[in-house]
Order: structure tokens, then C-alpha cells, then sequence
């Protein structure tokens, strides 16, 4: 979902300029998937090195959406604030646990 989201905002996009955003690379099977359920197509190259494709949403995307166009999109900064708050992260050690007096060395058994 978040390579179809990078490309209807900011389409037409390249899988390169997707990468750039995401920091990670993009699956070949994802932009297939999206492809064959006809929600992507590829609208013209890029006039670079490598002519990479560029990727734009189609007539279908808007339909299973049921968008009537990319107009309806909800504003980014609505989605920002869809995002769930990270849970608060507590990095604190263990109490460094006192020696116990009520433990009695010579009952504990040599094998272990």
C-alpha cells in the first residue's frame, strides 16, 4: 500500500524516486501485483541514464477506490494524522537485585 499511496501523490513517479523516499528497495512483485490488478501503468520514461519508468495510477485504481478523480484524495496531512502514535519505549536496566541471606550454600547440590 505504501508504494500505491507514493504513487498516486506523487505520480508520475519512477520505482528509483519511490526507493529514494522509502529508503528501501521496492519489490519487482509489488509493482507487478499493481500492474495486473490495473491499478498502475507506466506513462513514458524518464529522459535519464537508465530511462527509468514512470509510474502513474490508472482509470481502475480510481474505480475500486471509488474515487472520481485523484481530487478526492484526502490531503497528506490527514493521513499523518491517521498514523498511530509510537508506543513510548522504556529502556530501563533491571534493578540490580540484592544477595539473598535466606540461601544456605550447603544445601545447594555440587551439580549444578
Amino acid at each position: 500500500l505504501e508504494t500505491l499511496v507514493l504513487i498516486a501523490y506523487r505520480q508520475p513517479i519512477t520505482r528509483g524516486e519511490i526507493e529514494e523516499i522509502r529508503g528501501v528497495a521496492v519489490n519487482t512483485q509489488i509493482v507487478k501485483t499493481l500492474m495486473e490488478r490495473e491499478w498502475i501503468r507506466i506513462v513514458g520514461y524518464r529522459e535519464v541514464p537508465g530511462r527509468p519508468a514512470m509510474l502513474a495510477t490508472t482509470k481502475a485504481f480510481l474505480d475500486y477506490f471509488n474515487l472520481k478523480s485523484l481530487d478526492e484524495l484526502p490531503p497528506l496531512s490527514a493521513l499523518r494524522e491517521m498514523e498511530p502514535e509510537p508506543e513510548p519505549r522504556f529502556d530501563v536496566a533491571p534493578a540490580a537485585q540484592p544477595p539473598r541471606d535466606d540461601l544456605d550454600e550447603d544445601a545447594i547440590p555440587a551439580s549444578i
